[in-house]
Order: C-alpha cells, then sequence, then structure tokens
C-alpha cells in the first residue's frame, strides 16, 4: 500500500471518530500528522472545486465564555460530482499570540452524498471557546478520494466584554478549546471542556449555597408541543448550572441539586461541588436525564400531578430551613418558566420563622426562533399561514406562564428574567456580590 493511500485511508477511518471527539485544545491533532498541513499552508492556491470560509467571534456563549466559528461552505455541486470516492475532510487550526497550535478536523464521507446536494451549498461550521486576544485562523479541504486540497490563512481579533461585570472569569482558561459535535444532553453541557471559569468568592462567614435546578420537561417551553422544544429549557438551563457550580466559595459550601416536579423526583443530589472540591457529576446527571423522559408519564404521575408545585415548595423548605452555617444559606433556584394545571395545589411555602440567608430566583426565558417565511416579514402582526404572530413580543406571549414565583413570594426573592447570556452573566454576578455580603 502506497503512503498516500496509507495516509486518506487513516483519515477516513479515523477522522470521522474524531470529528465526535476532538482532541483536547492543548494536545496536537494526530491527523495533521498525516499530511503536509504547513506545506499546504505555504503553498496557497486553490483546489479545483470551489469553496469559502469565514471566521466570526467575540460573541458570549452559554457557557459565559467567548465563542469563535469557522464556516467552510464548499459548492453542493462539486459533492455531488465526487459521490461515491473517498471523503471531505475539514482541517481547522487556531495559533494564539504565542504560536501555540491548537487543530482539530472533522470527514463527511462522500458515499453518503445525496443526489439533492447539487441544489445548494454545503457549509460545515467547527466552534471554538476563546479568551480575548488575537489569532491566526488555517482552514484546509482535502478530497480523500483524488487528493485535491486548498488551505487559506485568516485573521481573527478578540476583543473583551465591554462593562464586564466579571472580567477576571476567564483567568487560567486555555485560550482556544473546541465545542464537541454531540448529541443532547452533551451538546449541552460539554464534558470534554478542561477550562474552568474563575469564580472566587469570599464571604465574611461560612455560608452554604444551595443551587436548586428545575430540570422538568415543561420548563421554559412555548404553548406548543415537540420533543425539540421541550428540551429547549435544558439547552440554556445546563450550561447555566454547570457555571454556577464553578464559584469556588472561600468558606462553606456549594450544594446541587436537580429535580423533575412532573415525576416528583429528585434527579440529582451532591454536595461540596466546586473547583477546589468536585465538579458536577455529569456522568450521574446525565443518566438520571435519560431515566426522566418527558415523554413517558405513566398514570401514577398524572393522578398525583396536583402534587406537583408542593413538592417543589417541599424541597424548597428542606433546603431553606435546614440548620445553617454561620453565614446563613443563600438559595439559588435556576429554572425556566413552568406552568401548573388547573387544579394543583398551589399553595404558598408557609414557614413559622423567616430563615436566616437569601433566596434569588434565575428565571431562564429561551430564545424561540420565528418560523422561516419567504416574502416580507412584519414583526408581531397576524401570520396567516401559520396563525400566530411573530416577533419578540409574540414570543414572549408563547411562553408558559410562570407559576414558581408565586410559590416563592413569602421568601421575598430578587428574581433575574434571563433572555441571553450576558444577562445571565449579570445575574451571576450579582448573586455573588450579595452571597459574598452575607
Amino acid at each position: 500500500m502506497s503512503f498516500r493511500l496509507r495516509v486518506l485511508t487513516f483519515l477516513i477511518a479515523g477522522v470521522a471518530a474524531g470529528a465526535e471527539n476532538p482532541p483536547a485544545a492543548s494536545t496536537p491533532d494526530p491527523a495533521f500528522s498525516k499530511v503536509p498541513f504547513d506545506q499546504w499552508l505555504t503553498e496557497g492556491g486553490a483546489a479545483r472545486f470551489q469553496w469559502t470560509a469565514r471566521v466570526t467571534g467575540g460573541d458570549l456563549d452559554r457557557f459565559q465564555r467567548l465563542r469563535a466559528r469557522v464556516e467552510i461552505q464548499v459548492d453542493g455541486r462539486e459533492l455531488a460530482k465526487r459521490k461515491g470516492r473517498g471523503g471531505l475532510v475539514f482541517f481547522v487550526q487556531f495559533s494564539d499570540s504565542d504560536h501555540r497550535r491548537y487543530q482539530t478536523h472533522a470527514v463527511i464521507p462522500l458515499q453518503d452524498v445525496a443526489e439533492a446536494a447539487s441544489k445548494s451549498n454545503f457549509v460545515y461550521a467547527q466552534d471554538a471557546l476563546v479568551v480575548p486576544g488575537d489569532y491566526r485562523v488555517d482552514v484546509a479541504v482535502l478530497d480523500t478520494g483524488n487528493g485535491e486540497h486548498a488551505a487559506l490563512q485568516q485573521t481573527l481579533h478578540v476583543a473583551p466584554l465591554r462593562n464586564d461585570p466579571l472580567p477576571d472569569s476567564w483567568n487560567g482558561l486555555p485560550p482556544v478549546e473546541f465545542i464537541a459535535a454531540a448529541d443532547p444532553p452533551d451538546a449541552w453541557f460539554q464534558p470534554q471542556l478542561e477550562g474552568r471559569l474563575h469564580l472566587p468568592l469570599e464571604t465574611r462567614r461560612p455560608v452554604r449555597v444551595e443551587v436548586l435546578l428545575n430540570a422538568s420537561p415543561s420548563a421554559g417551553g412555548p404553548r406548543f408541543h415537540s420533543s425539540r422544544v421541550t428540551s429547549q429549557g435544558l439547552r440554556d438551563l445546563l450550561p447555566a448550572v454547570k457555571a454556577i457550580s464553578q464559584m469556588d466559595l472561600s468558606q462553606g459550601t456549594l450544594n446541587v441539586s436537580v429535580v423533575d416536579l412532573t415525576h416528583q423526583q429528585v434527579l440529582l443530589a451532591q454536595n461540596r461541588v466546586g473547583p477546589r472540591a468536585q465538579p458536577l457529576d455529569w456522568p450521574r446527571l446525565r443518566t438520571a436525564l435519560g431515566q426522566a423522559d418527558p415523554n413517558k408519564v405513566d398514570v401514577r404521575d398524572l393522578a398525583n400531578r396536583q402534587q406537583n408545585p408542593q413538592f417543589f415548595v417541599d424541597e424548597v423548605r428542606r433546603r431553606v430551613t435546614a440548620e445553617a452555617d454561620p453565614g446563613g444559606i443563600a438559595l439559588v433556584v435556576l429554572s425556566g418558566p413552568m406552568e401548573f394545571n388547573s387544579g394543583e395545589d398551589l399553595r404558598r411555602i408557609e414557614l413559622e420563622e423567616k430563615p436566616r440567608g437569601k433566596v434569588f430566583y434565575i428565571r431562564y426565558h429561551p430564545f424561540l426562533p420565528q418560523p422561516v417565511i419567504a416574502g416580507p416579514q412584519y414583526p408581531n402582526r397576524p401570520n396567516r399561514r401559520f396563525g400566530y404572530p411573530q416577533g419578540p413580543v409574540a414570543l414572549a406571549a408563547m411562553e408558559p406562564a410562570d407559576g414558581l414565583a408565586p410559590l416563592l413570594k413569602p421568601l421575598q426573592p430578587r428574581v433575574f428574567d434571563v433572555y441571553k447570556p450576558e444577562q445571565f452573566r449579570r445575574a451571576l454576578a450579582d448573586v455573588m456580590r450579595e452571597i459574598a455580603r452575607m
């Protein structure tokens, strides 16, 4: 077998696996050693097929880190012509100001190309989490069927956030970490990421922080049903609880609980979470989320659903009335808007005495994309085809009415309404500031 054939066989057999689990950002990608990547960059030029690449970056991500994106577009007619022969391999390399390299790759088997591919362009996107700075981004494409390749270089400047409420949170992070292509819920947690937010929390006295995540299927979902939308809330909530769990208390403990009100279950209860203790136990939480299938509600769940609100009240009461640390208890409730059915027990929480501490309710409103409709669109006007209006006002109207806030009202919680990552970042900074004063 010739050298070139061995290389192409390696890429077709091994790159597909690498696309799902790309190497860690600090580790060279072995696929790059199998091709003359640096030589391709020096040669420049273009392959015989049509392609373009675009690099953007600087937006705040759900993980409270800055995201960069590399988009490679290949003419669909060229894909159709190559159907059945080898694969199309995409190489992406970031170089930071210290000339350290961060590499990943992916492959598209050409035997899977459909006939309809010629009617539209193919776009491959690779996201990365980055810190502010200047980067050189190298991109290459290889057709393993005939060895055609092309490469180009671009630059990327990532600026710090303006008026950042958590300006030191990226201290010590890897300059570049690639987002892995994965199925939910791994896609929403990205367990392979090694970087941890720098969130030191200096308190006057020991404080116990209780984080209560509501992972119920309807938390944050709109008023129509689909498996894609019922999981929309978790897409926002899992990165949020991951960020909160990285707070580093100087005194006290951080406990995380995840509940499912629909099934009246505590999916996860993990004590002493934090960068100096132990990270959030994703394997346990992932398994629990899989067992709490939103499409499986048995007869017992339906018979007992009147008690769903009181299950939540009981879980809150248990945490705020437990023996407090010297500095008190800080309860952080993290949820999307939760709508209860008529006839459910909506009694507010009742306590014999006011608990010593603070209660925060971070209410995450998931973004719901508008339907794609040809022709002019007018925000907040009725759409005759779909029968409901479009635009931000309409999307807010489609959310369920939140039934959790009234249950918590006697505790006088501070409520944060979050629609985008920047708002969650400000909420997290405010929560940490208030806990520090306890």
